[in-house]
């Protein structure tokens, strides 16, 4: 977020609960979630949240992980976590919305018409090693492993480590993901 200020000062960037969002009712025409929902207490009371703040007629643009076995990535998250304690078993976890039908059920029962399901290629594609590393930093499971060993450069190499399967010929580190994306109507 501070990136973004610096970089976007005319720009307010909130922090917020996705849980408990400080906006009136009915205020936005579109809300969206790239990569969040999963990561809330209760996806359901996320998007509840979120159908809340909606206009009548707003869309909602809800996106995420497809499921593990479709993106590269995963082998770097699961790497990441050798370096944590198990996640308790109500832990959601990155790909706690990939399960098939499980997005398209939530939006019907609270009464969200699914306009469009999408499974989007979503390749990362780092020039360097260390972009790579920097980018997997910059992550929520990377941050819980420096907290939980106190040892950033032991997270570092094991990005580095898990990384180095996907050097391409010419030196690039090209993982290629996919992400569901929902659009629904309110």
């Amino acid at each position: 977020m501070e990136v973004a200020r610096r970089r976007n000062p005319a720009i307010s960037f909130l922090e917020e609960d996705l849980e408990d969002l400080p906006f009136a009712d009915n205020s936005f025409d579109v809300v969206s979630g790239f990569n969040s929902f999963q990561y809330a207490g209760s996806f359901e009371s996320a998007l509840l949240e979120a159908k809340r703040v909606l206009k009548p007629g707003g869309r909602l643009v809800l996106g995420n992980w497809a499921q593990p076995e479709l993106s590269d990535a995963t082998n770097i998250l699961k790497a990441i976590g050798t370096l944590l304690p198990p996640l308790p078993p109500d832990h959601p976890g990155p790909f706690a919305l990939s399960e098939d039908g499980r997005i398209e059920a939530t939006l019907h029962k609270h009464g969200l018409q699914l306009l469009s399901r999408a499974v989007v290629p979503c390749p990362f594609n780092y020039a360097s090693l260390e972009d790579g590393v920097k980018s997997f930093m910059g992550t929520g499971p990377s941050a819980s492993a420096i907290n939980y060993t106190k040892n950033k450069e032991l997270v570092e190499e094991t990005i580095a480590k898990a990384l180095k399967a996907y050097n391409t010929a010419d030196g690039l580190h090209f993982l290629m993901n996919h992400f569901l994306v929902f659009v629904a109507e309110k």
